[in-house]
């Protein structure tokens, strides 16, 4: 039987992306979930970032983070930590976390797969609105990073059409 994350990598071969094995302690090292995984580098709208896929093959979860390329500086949390509660409040699919300790932003989309088939249309829907969320929402969260006054300031360009 496939695990997971064999599966998830046929699925994604069609993208001809560059792969990267994570075992399985580097996913729950680094705080991002139970591992093992794989990493790449997504580049959308001038931009990059890491995309890390972890499985947890006992659960049968995938998630999948996008990283933001940089780390809230310590005296913008508060602000950028503002943002991303705006921002959540209206996301349909993922969550945006901070890691209050460290500046790390990153966005989280997850998939329970349970019982059911893994399917490339699941595969494809879990990574392409995880890259959709990160390439709308890191300028914004990285504009208010050095952007004076409070987050609700910032926030409010999602707001604009």
């Amino acid at each position: 039987m496939l695990t997971l994350l064999k599966m998830v990598r046929a699925m994604l071969a069609e993208y001809g992306w560059s792969l990267l094995e994570l075992p399985a302690e580097a996913g729950l090292g680094s705080g991002l979930g139970p591992g093992p995984g794989l990493a790449t580098t997504i580049t959308a709208a001038g931009a990059s970032w890491p995309l890390v896929i972890l499985a947890d093959e006992q659960e049968r979860v995938l998630l999948c983070y996008s990283i933001c390329p940089r780390t809230v500086p310590s005296d913008r949390r508060s602000a950028v930590a503002e943002v991303l509660t705006r921002i959540n409040h209206g996301l349909l699919i993922g969550t945006f976390e901070l890691d209050l300790d460290d500046g790390e932003v990153r966005l989280r989309t997850s998939q329970d797969v349970g019982h059911a088939p893994l399917t490339a249309h699941l595969v494809r829907s879990l990574v392409g609105r995880n890259i959709a969320n990160a390439e709308r929402h890191f300028p914004t969260v990285e504009s208010a990073m050095t952007a004076p006054g409070q987050g609700q300031g910032v926030a409010e360009e999602l707001r604009r059409p």
